[in-house]
């Protein structure tokens, strides 16, 4: 979106792509939507470098993120009382790019404002695999095991396994629906694409193993067909059973974590996708 911004120290200029008005955000209108929108969760302006970049651009984004972080803050503290016990709760993002020293000031400064929990910013922006997942140990590693860590834009079935080995509590992403939204469904052995030929008259659920009312409702091939004929329902119905199916898996982990067997629940996973990732399609 760099074409259709302007940031400041201020705050940032979007221009919108349907009608190139202008709307303008600080730190402190941010907050105050979340305000009127009455989140459970409020989090801050922050400026998301792009990857790869330089180690200048990684501090400059880094360094007004922590004002912009600052300024939310006390903007919350004015806007949020505790009633009956209840209040929101204060997120910052953490940026600082691939440097595990700028992730270290990073979860440094947050912790200075108080933080109900913490939001790790700027993963998944196109940097391999490996070197996000090093990049989010080098910033929960700085990070008090009272405080929850949400990771994100990350959401893919594999990546909650070794998001949550690395120290992280939430995650949120589009993925589930802009899969669903192909035709992929999510499923126990790996994925299915509905909308291909060999889905046409299988007289299966989605997944036989998920509880969520479209498995228990639809087969595979009224998905597809649905798909193929690009009714709406289909998209809603796929994007619903995707988010219950992570729900679910996040259910597992968290059981295995209860029952000291998270590695071997983990390994398991992993073979269980490996096995049948010939015949995913």
């Amino acid at each position: 979106m760099a074409e259709l911004r302007k940031l400041t120290d201020e705050g940032v200029e979007f221009k919108s792509h349907l009608d190139g008005s202008a709307h303008w955000l600080t730190p402190e209108s941010v907050i105050g939507v979340q305000d009127r929108l009455g989140s459970d969760i409020w989090t801050a302006l922050d400026e998301c470098p792009p990857y790869p970049c330089s180690e200048e651009t990684s501090i400059e984004a880094l360094t007004r993120t922590e004002r912009w972080a600052e300024r939310a803050h006390a903007e919350f503290k004015k806007r949020t009382q505790e009633i009956d016990g209840l209040r929101p709760l204060f997120f910052p993002i953490l940026q600082g790019s691939q440097s595990p020293a700028l992730r270290k000031r990073a979860a440094l400064h947050a912790l200075t404002l108080e933080p109900d929990g913490v939001c790790l910013g700027g993963m998944s922006v196109g940097e391999p695999k490996p070197l996000m997942w090093d990049t989010v140990a080098a910033a929960t590693e700085h990070l008090p095991a009272d405080k929850p860590r949400y990771l994100m834009g990350v959401g893919a079935p594999e990546d909650l396994w070794e998001a949550v080995e690395r120290g992280v509590d939430m995650l949120d992403c589009v993925f589930p629906t802009r899969v669903g939204r192909n035709g992929t469904a999510l499923v126990r052995d790996g994925r299915v694409n509905v909308k291909t030929g060999k889905y046409r008259t299988d007289p299966r659920p989605l997944d036989p193993d998920c509880g969520c009312f479209v498995c228990k409702r639809y087969t595979r091939a009224y998905l597809s067909h649905l798909m193929r004929s690009e009714e709406l329902s289909g998209y809603r119905f796929l994007s619903f059973h995707n988010v219950h199916y992570l729900m679910d898996l996040m259910k597992e982990i968290r059981s295995a974590i209860e029952a000291n067997r998270f590695s071997e629940a983990k390994t398991a996973f992993f073979d269980r996708i490996r096995a049948a990732s010939p015949a995913a399609s």
